[in-house]
């Protein structure tokens, strides 16, 4: 039956039969073509080998496609879709039928229990008018339909894109994906291959040495290696390691070609496997690597044979290691057996190859021979090569230990340091010397114009007696030992100022180089007179009396410190912690002073005895210096021996105890044994006090006067904040500082009561003892015979006579009364009387009066000398007309010389009061050559009696230049004490100048402020006059002293008339700037002065004394160098070229005032002044300089 609503069921069946068919293929297509892409794909990057992954890839590609043909596909095929379900789809899209259409398909099935036959046809008619007038809507999405077949169309558009762009990986692709059993491959960009680096290809399997490293190139066939090459290795047990092959981008030196991989495979162990993979060739088959052992030594013998001059047996051979230990020189030689036949074998020495070796017929065994001529720490090695082409590329080092011959080493143990002796000592020497292989001489070599190394051999003048001594010569080999030597230097003929160097030398019996000589560092020995040796051992033993000294005050501390552990203890069973460290650093300080007093180096006694035995060997006659260094270090003998070890193991005992009663005991032992050592020391230094005393009393005076001259300036500077103000109104620290200044003042008068109480007992001991002995009386005469005594005399009297000790109490008084003026007075008295104490104590007066005996005996052997060259003139004379001396002319020369003799020996008696005995023993020997000559005269040799006339005359001149270079000494001298004695009171002079510079400011700035001066101000302008007026006297005093040097005299000249316009100033109320400048200008002229002398101080010091141009030069410049006249005389002209400046610039701003006027005038007259100076040093100069170039 037919109807609307049969077509419309009909025409709804065939829509969706359709719309399905056409989702169904567009989703076949589309997961047909992205699964395909897909596995496709995976199977590009991964590019499996076998057949199972690219079947799973295949069934991947089309799993998806089988499902969309079973899930839409086949049902839209099928579509079993009944008229009842179709009427209620379409009714679920159009509610509006609300179930009619599904009833009304029902009753056109006609069903038996669908109700009456007149309401099922109603019903139909109804649906069927409604169909015809409003059909019910499409039931397809055809939004959804669209998207489905739109997205196919994409991907088939984006798939034949590919295939056009890549047909062959398409191809390739769709073939391995439909065919996963066929053998289709992927097509490859990358085709690697590995060569040797000489070009050959590597095969599948390959050998290697053990130890050897394979390098080889990995190229690609296609074109550039890919920067993603890997070398896999697979090693003999199974593990497998990768690592990046390193690519060359462009040719090198070494011929590796660009875009090529370099890889290298260590071979340590074998087989190995190995394979480069990179890009898209991942496939690539391992190549098999056999690992070859190389050759090496299994068993080798080592025999060491020492150099010949050793005369030594050949060391046992050795086994095993291989290493080798010998001297220079000594011969090594090698036997090895190696593991595989040999076809070379190479030694090397170091890196030095090129070594012979020899290789036995069946090639195992290696013998070698070479000699150890390199000190140090060194190997050697052999380079094998086995006979199928394979070497051990880290062949084993064999350590090769050499040791040098070592050059002997020598000390010069006595005497330890350079020495000074007199031309007949007997000098003791010894020579320490050591060797590694035996010593085969040890020899003193010397010389008096010093030794040259490079210029002489070790044997160079060995037979020479001037040079050479030989303590040990011998043919045993000793590795060590001592030389004693007693040298006598009478032979040697020196006089005073020769110098001798001498070292000790060593040799050994080393004779393949240059003889080995070993030298210790040279000695000098300066040669001095008698007397100047005797003071130099007198200036030992006054060091040494003020170091026992030193040790007496630090053993009585720790005895002080003894005691107050001992009462602790006697109050508590032990000692608390700070105790026992106080116990532990009294230990150590006793152990140093038994070090510093028993030394076997450096200690007293040794020093004692030191001295001791250079007194004998410099043949001094002088019992009671002798009597005094033998009795210091007998002393401390007796204490090395006993007390002070005694003290040190009590010390350690204490410090060690465990309990308070040990510790005590010890303590009490300890503190018995410091006294002895105390007393011991008390009685040498009361025994030798006297002479220390008296050798310590300048240097007494020069301390306290500078201590005084440092009080005076801080009173200056105290007087100057306290100026004008009462003592009720000083404050609490002005109080106290006064107290403080007084003090020290009151403490210097005690010092000064001591020296005075000092001096007077060594002028008159009986004093002290309240009579004068047998002994004492003797001693006193000794006293007032002596010239050092007489000086004390003359102390002393200065003492009495100004009564120092009451002025600086008097000056203490006053500066705690605040009477700061007379304080200042009362101290400038002090100064002025402890300058003249130092001088009386000084040897000034005993050297002035040598060098005035020096002078006169220097002209006295002068004419001397002419009368005996005249006396030689008249021999000669009567000689050269070959007559006969008349008996008259004969008696006459004979009573000539006997004169001529007396008055020589006269000559040397007086040489010999001025000191001068190395010129008195010349002399005596002219007077020998007299009294011979005038003898061989009597008995008519006139030949031999001219002869030795002549050696007389040379002697007096000998005999002159030795005093008059004596004399020059003590000039010398004399002007460095001159010298310093002005720079301290220049220094004096500038602190004063300063005060009242400084007050002169002071008074100004007050004057500015209230416009005039009051009644104190006046009168401390007055003081200030007064103290420039002494002042400037005092500095013309010291340019008197100084008025040779023209320069020094000129500057401080200039200084007081600065000082006398200053006090010009003053006198008319005048404080102001013109004031000051005159006073800096004269304060800056005594620092300058100051500053020169210092120099020349230390000039005169570091001088050589025997430069003949410099004694010259400076005795016509006034004892000051011409260097340091010539700095001052460049600062006295930049000070005038200053002031003519600023004059300079006055004028330009108006005429000069009548002031200025005077200025240029003074000006003029010091350029002149400064012009004639430098013209007179110029020409004292010249003399000089032009005998130097000569």
């Amino acid at each position: 039956m037919t109807g609307p609503l049969t077509d419309l069921l009909r025409e709804v069946r065939r829509t969706l039969r359709r719309a399905g068919l056409i989702r169904g293929a567009a989703l076949f297509g589309l997961t047909l073509i992205a699964g395909s892409a897909v596995a496709g794909g995976l199977d590009f990057l991964i590019r499996p080998s076998g057949t199972a992954a690219r079947l799973l890839f295949s069934l991947a590609a089309i799993a998806p496609a089988v499902w969309v043909v079973v899930t839409f596909l086949l049902p839209a095929l099928r579509n079993h879709i009944s008229d009842i379900e179709l009427a209620r789809r379409i009714e679920s899209y159009d509610p509006r039928w609300r179930g009619r259409l599904a009833a009304a398909t029902a009753f056109l099935k006609q069903d038996p229990v669908a109700g009456s036959t007149e309401l099922q046809r109603r019903l139909i008619d109804d649906v069927s008018q409604g169909i015809a007038s409003e059909p019910p809507p499409v039931i397809v999405d055809k939004t959804r339909l669209r998207k489905v077949v739109l997205a196919a169309i994409a991907v088939a558009s984006l798939a034949f894109i590919f295939i056009c762009a890549s047909p062959v990986l398409a191809r390739s692709g769709l073939l391995r994906l439909a065919m996963p059993l066929a053998a289709v491959e992927w097509p490859r960009t990358v085709e690697l291959h590995l060569v040797m680096e000489s070009g050959a290809a590597i095969g599948p399997k390959i050998q290697i040495g053990r130890g050897q490293t394979l390098r080889f190139h990995v190229r690609n066939r296609n074109g550039d290696v890919p920067n993603d090459l890997t070398m896999q290795v697979i090693g003999p047990d199974g593990g497998r390691r990768s690592e990046p092959v390193p690519i060359a981008d462009e040719a090198s030196s070494d011929g590796i070609e660009p875009e090529v991989g370099v890889g290298s495979l260590l071979a340590a162990e074998g087989p190995l496997r190995f394979r480069v993979v990179g890009g898209d060739h991942r496939n690539m088959p391992y190549v098999i690597a056999d690992v070859v052992p190389p050759p090496v030594f299994e068993r080798m013998i080592v025999t060491v044979t020492p150099p010949a001059y050793l005369q030594a047996e050949p060391n046992a051979p050795k086994t095993g290691g291989g290493a080798a230990s010998g001297i220079v020189g000594s011969s090594v030689s090698f036997k090895g057996r190696a593991n595989k036949p040999l076809f070379s074998a190479e030694l090397f020495i170091g890196d030095h190859g090129g070594q012979k070796t020899t290789l036995s017929d069946d090639g195992r065994t290696v013998t070698a021979a070479f000699t150890l001529d390199q000190p140090g720490l060194s190997s050697y090695w052999f380079r094998l090569r086995d006979r199928g082409g394979f070497e051990n590329p880290e062949a084993p080092r064999y350590e090769l230990r050499v040791a040098a011959d070592t050059i002997p080493a020598v000390r010069i143990v006595e005497p330890p340091d350079d020495v000074t002796a007199t031309a007949d000592a007997d000098l003791p020497v010894v020579v320490e010397a050591t060797d590694d292989h035996g010593l085969t001489s040890v020899r003193l070599r010397f010389n008096r114009d010093g030794l040259h190394d490079e210029a002489e051999g070790p044997d160079e003048a060995s037979d020479s007696p001037g040079r050479m001594l030989a303590p040990f010569d011998g043919p045993e080999r000793p590795l060590k030992g001592t030389y004693p030597l007693l040298w006598s230097l009478g032979p040697l003929e020196l006089r005073p100022g020769d110098r001798l160097e001498f070292r000790g030398e060593a040799t050994d019996a080393f004779d393949l180089g240059p003889p080995h000589v070993g030298r210790s560092s040279p000695r000098r020995i300066t040669i001095v007179s008698a007397s100047e040796k005797r003071e130099e051992l007198l200036d030992r033993q006054a060091e040494l009396l003020d170091d026992l000294a030193q040790a007496r005050r630090d053993e009585e501390r720790v005895s002080e410190t003894v005691a107050a552990l001992l009462a602790q203890l006697a109050q508590s069973t032990d000692l608390p912690a700070d105790q026992k460290d106080l116990l532990a650093r009294s230990e150590l300080e006793q152990r140093r002073i038994s070090s510093q007093l028993a030394d076997a180096e450096d200690g007293l006694k040794q020093r004692a005895a030191r001295a001791f035995a250079e007194l004998k060997s410099n043949r001094l006659e002088d019992s009671t210096l002798s009597d005094r260094l033998e009795r210091i270090a007998t002393e401390l003998g007796v204490l090395e021996a006993s007390a002070l070890p005694a003290a040190d193991r009590s010390m350690t005992a204490a410090r060690k105890s465990e309990s308070g009663d040990a510790a005590l005991s010890a303590l009490v032992a300890a503190k018995g044994e410091m006294s002895v050592v105390q007393q011991s020391l008390d009685t040498l230094l009361e025994d030798l006090g006297a002479w220390r005393k008296r050798r310590d009393l300048g240097i007494e005076a020069n301390e306290l006067l500078a201590i005084q001259r440092e009080l005076r300036e801080e009173t200056a500077k105290t007087a100057a904040q306290t100026l004008g103000t009462v003592s009720a109104e000083l404050t609490d620290q002005q109080t106290g500082a006064l107290e403080r200044l007084g003090q020290r003042q009151n403490g210097l008068a005690d010092r000064m009561s001591r020296l005075a109480q000092t001096i007077e007992r060594l002028v008159n001991p009986s004093i002290a003892s309240g009579g004068t002995s047998q002994e004492d009386a003797g001693q006193q005469e000794r006293i007032t015979d002596s010239s050092a005594d007489k000086r004390l005399e003359g102390a002393a009297d200065l003492l009495r006579s100004v009564g120092m000790p009451a002025t600086a109490r008097a000056a203490g008084e006053s500066i705690r009364g605040n009477n700061l003026g007379e304080a200042g007075r009362l101290q400038r008295e002090l100064l002025s009387q402890l300058q003249a104490l130092r001088e009386i104590l000084s040897q000034s007066d005993r050297m002035r009066f040598d060098e005035e005996n020096l002078r006169t005996a220097s002209n006295a052997l002068t004419g001397l000398a002419e009368t005996q060259e005249e006396i030689l003139g008249e021999l000669r004379q009567a000689d050269g007309e070959s007559q006969a001396l008349d008996d008259e002319t004969r008696e006459g020369l004979i009573g000539d010389q006997a004169q001529l003799r007396e008055d020589a020996a006269a000559a040397a008696r007086n040489l010999r009061s001025a000191t001068a005995h190395e010129a008195a023993g010349l002399v005596d020997d002219a007077v020998r050559q007299m009294a011979e000559g005038l003898e061989r005269l009597r008995r008519r040799e006139d030949d031999a009696a001219e002869r030795l006339l002549g050696n007389a005359r040379d002697w007096l001149r000998r005999a002159e230049r030795q005093a008059t270079s004596q004399a020059d000494d003590v000039a010398q001298r004399l002007a460095s004490e001159r010298i310093a004695s002005s720079v301290g009171k220049i220094e004096s002079l500038v602190s004063r100048q300063t005060e009242v510079n400084d007050e002169v400011r002071r008074l100004d700035g007050l004057k500015r402020e209230s416009g005039s001066l009051s009644r104190s101000q006046l009168l401390l302008l007055r003081k200030l006059i007064e103290s420039q007026q002494t002042i400037a006297t005092e500095t013309q005093d010291v340019t008197r002293n100084l008025d040779q040097a023209t320069i020094i005299a000129f500057a401080l000249q200039s200084a007081v008339g600065h000082m006398e316009r200053l006090e010009t100033s003053l006198t008319a109320k005048e404080t102001g700037p013109s004031a000051q400048g005159d006073g800096d200008a004269a304060k800056t002229r005594l620092d300058q002065v100051a500053s020169a002398l210092r120099r020349t101080a230390l000039l005169s010091g570091s001088a050589d004394k025997n430069d003949p141009s410099r004694a010259q030069g400076e005795e016509a410049s006034g004892d000051v160098p011409r260097l340091v006249q010539l700095e001052l005389l460049k600062m006295l002209q930049e000070d005038v070229y200053q002031r003519t400046q600023s004059l300079d610039d006055a004028h330009s701003a108006g005429e000069f005032s009548a002031a200025q006027r005077e200025e240029l005038k003074r000006l003029g007259v010091e350029q002149q002044s400064l012009f004639e100076m430098f013209t007179q040093l110029v020409n004292e100069a010249t003399p000089a300089v032009e005998e130097a170039s000569e």
